[in-house]
């Protein structure tokens, strides 16, 4: 599969309503005769091919969508870049990982190109400056005097934003953000810091500042404007778990995070909770496991014995969530093994 490069367009739903709302269109003569035989006659038509409808865009809106499009032919390097790493993230999946990975980071690569190619036209003077200065000016210009972090930042935050976004398929976007480190796909970064960055951003935005303003006693009906602004970050969590499992956070790291998860999960109104306890099993559910074998003692401490501190808290934790935690507690028991009727039950001593 070769790697998208053409100019994609990506609209977002509400771009789309608002596209439906103002679209306003009138058939051919031709096909309002056809479709009202249909209705007077009230009976279809068989035909050997199918019905093709033609239509006439009225002038506004067919100038409205033309002035769009000459936008887009003028985006940058850098907005052509997001477009097509998008549009290849979308096709993402584990069973075309390896093909769509090596897309991507070849869409990376172009992006370098163009970027590198757009700057060098702008800065017509860098080019004579440098060219006096290096035997060999292509190479010593694109390495000393061209900053590409703009494009590198942009690969890597539109991969974790992505991944924060879409919950169920955050798995395969970390595992991306895994093999592109692997690989060192981006010269001159410490791409690891770089995502561990990303989390931390997201954690100090999303869950510490919120923690604090809770701190700060504010009254019931601005907290519960203040969660119901923050439910649609709690993918970031399930993001970090991932990003655990493939080895790019530490082990402390997520200590930090399932924390103050913990914290906002005890502040936060009844209404939105069963959210943030459903991000606490699914990150247990996630990495668990591997969190255990790494350190078992830690694992038991700053992990199960607050989960079952929450699972025996009535104010919180309600009948039906009570149960999820306490298979989560059994699968923890059982070493992470499924305890079923054909296996053996495989208690911790």
């Amino acid at each position: 599969m070769s790697v998208c490069t053409k100019k994609v367009t990506i609209y977002s739903f509400d771009k789309i309503q608002e596209i439906a709302s103002s679209f306003k269109a009138t058939l051919d003569d031709d096909i309002i005769n056809k479709l009202l035989e249909i209705k007077r006659n009230n009976k279809f038509i068989t035909r050997r091919t199918p019905l093709r409808l033609k239509y006439q865009i009225q002038q506004s809106v067919a100038t409205a969508w033309r002035k769009e499009r000459e936008e887009r032919e003028t985006l940058s390097a850098k907005e052509r870049f997001v477009n097509n790493l998008l549009s290849n993230l979308n096709k993402l999946s584990v069973k075309n990982f390896s093909i769509i990975s090596e897309d991507c980071m070849k869409c990376y690569r172009i992006a370098i190109d163009e970027y590198i190619a757009e700057f060098k036209k702008n800065n017509p003077e860098m080019k004579e400056e440098s060219k006096e200065n290096a035997d060999n000016w292509e190479d010593q210009f694109i390495e000393t005097d061209i900053d590409c972090s703009e494009i590198d930042n942009e690969f890597l935050n539109t991969i974790f934003t992505k991944g924060m976004s879409e919950q169920n398929f955050s798995e395969v976007y970390a595992k991306l953000l895994q093999d592109i480190c692997v690989k060192k796909v981006i010269k001159n970064m410490d791409i690891v810091s770089k995502i561990r960055e990303l989390c931390d951003n997201f954690y100090d935005k999303n869950i510490n500042e919120l923690i604090q303003s809770v701190n700060s006693n504010v009254d019931y009906d601005e907290l519960c404007q203040l969660f119901a602004n923050k439910t649609k970050f709690v993918g970031g969590f399930v993001m970090i778990s991932n990003l655990y499992k493939y080895r790019v956070l530490t082990f402390n790291i997520v200590k930090k995070y399932f924390n103050g998860l913990l914290e906002y999960t005890k502040h936060s109104p009844q209404e939105f909770i069963e959210k943030y306890l459903d991000t606490i099993i699914t990150i247990i559910m996630s990495c668990g496991s591997e969190l255990d074998k790494e350190n078992n003692a830690e694992f038991k401490n700053n992990f199960m014995n607050p989960i079952i501190e929450l699972k025996n808290n009535k104010n919180i934790v309600k009948q039906k969530f009570k149960f999820k935690f306490m298979d989560l507690i059994e699968l923890y028991e059982n070493n992470w093994i499924v305890d079923t009727e054909w296996t053996v039950n495989r208690k911790r001593k």
